[in-house]
């Protein structure tokens, strides 16, 4: 196990032991929509504002920093992988 929540309590990625490329996890960071600042939506029906993935995660700080890092270890993992070959 390689991520938890906040807690502790809930797996949020599991790491192969012997294929460190292999990851199973609770969540989706390929999610397109918050590379796409055209795409708005309402959060609830009444909402007078529409808004962007990126921004509601950029309202938690820690939120976008654990993005930045998931994406560079993934991207790292991926290049020594093909070192290996």
């Amino acid at each position: 196990m390689i991520a938890t929540s906040l807690d502790g309590r809930v797996p949020e990625a599991l790491e192969h032991e012997r294929f460190p490329s292999v990851l199973g996890v609770q969540f989706h960071p390929e999610f397109s929509m918050l590379w796409n600042q055209e795409r708005k939506f309402r959060i609830a029906p009444d909402d007078v504002e529409e808004t962007t993935a990126r921004a509601i995660l950029e309202k938690t700080p820690a939120s976008v920093t654990f993005h930045q890092k998931i994406w560079a270890w993934f991207a790292e993992s991926l290049y020594k992988s093909q070192l290996g070959k």
